[in-house]
């Protein structure tokens, strides 16, 4: 974060009109049937008919959401990827992208936006990550 922030300091006239925290993770689950269950409890199984099981293949392939920021002001929204590892075996790979979306027209003003959504925002999108994280995890265990 450091070098970034320097770096950027020296290049504010750049125009920016939207900043992504992400946090990319490959998480161990285990067994090819932990990450099934995981894929199938993201997913209204009932909809799927005999198709869900039936197949030996089938499974989680790539889940995409859009969701709402609930404890940020700032402007845009937050996006979660949910596949299955390529880096882990039996492991899934979350991408967690908090957008933010800078709404200013002046050029030098979304510069120094950008720089103030970084320093006032950094912290939370990390527990934002972590607790969409969590949360799925936990919702496949219990």
């Amino acid at each position: 974060m450091t070098l970034f922030w320097e770096s950027f300091n020296y290049s504010t006239k750049q125009p920016v009109r939207a900043v992504g925290i992400n946090r990319r993770l490959h998480i161990p689950l285990g067994s090819r049937e932990a990450l099934d269950a995981l894929g199938f409890a993201l997913i209204s199984v009932k909809h799927w008919g005999d198709r869900i099981g039936a197949i030996p293949d089938t499974g989680l392939e790539h889940l995409r959401l859009r969701l709402s920021r609930l404890d940020s002001e700032a402007e845009g929204f937050i996006r979660v990827i949910i596949e299955p590892s390529n880096r882990v075996s039996n492991g899934v790979f979350f991408e967690v992208n908090d957008h933010f979306q800078l709404s200013m027209t002046d050029e030098f003003a979304s510069s120094n936006a950008l720089l103030d959504i970084l320093a006032s925002e950094w912290d939370a999108s990390l527990e934002r990550s972590t607790s969409i994280v969590d949360s799925v995890l936990e919702s496949v265990a219990s």
